[in-house]
């Protein structure tokens, strides 16, 4: 959800940013247009990509999320709000390992349980071996 907000608010300043620069009366230069959009708009994206894309955090979707986050917070300097946030979405998407009750992690499956032969399991109680 934060992810989501995240990637749409840096997308939303890119294309107003945009629109600024291109209906104001100075003249359009269009390295710094660049900027806005491929920092603005490419972070959001890429913030946006890494968050709902991977169908579970791994390593990609949060090098996707690293980078968004740093090409947006890098154009919207001026605000707090955004950087806490942006943060916020880094540390929450790094992939975490989880432990089951079953002993079963992300990386490992749970163990299945032994089979044991009908013979051995009854020998030791008083049936003929």
């Amino acid at each position: 959800m934060l992810t989501g907000f995240v990637g749409v608010v840096f997308i939303a300043l890119g294309v107003l940013e945009v629109i600024v620069r291109v209906v104001s009366p100075d003249p359009v230069e269009l390295d710094a247009l660049a900027f806005w959009l491929l920092s603005l708009c490419g972070g959001g994206v890429l913030v946006l990509l890494g968050g709902f894309v991977a169908p579970r955090p791994s390593w990609g979707s949060f090098t996707l999320i690293a980078v968004g986050c740093l090409g947006g917070t890098v154009a919207t300097m001026w605000t707090v709000l955004l950087q806490v946030l942006a943060a916020a979405v880094l540390v929450m998407a790094v992939p975490r390992r989880h432990d089951g009750a079953d002993g079963a992690t992300r990386d490992h499956p749970p163990a299945l349980p032994q089979r044991v032969p009908a013979e051995r399991a009854t020998a030791g109680f008083g049936a003929p071996s």
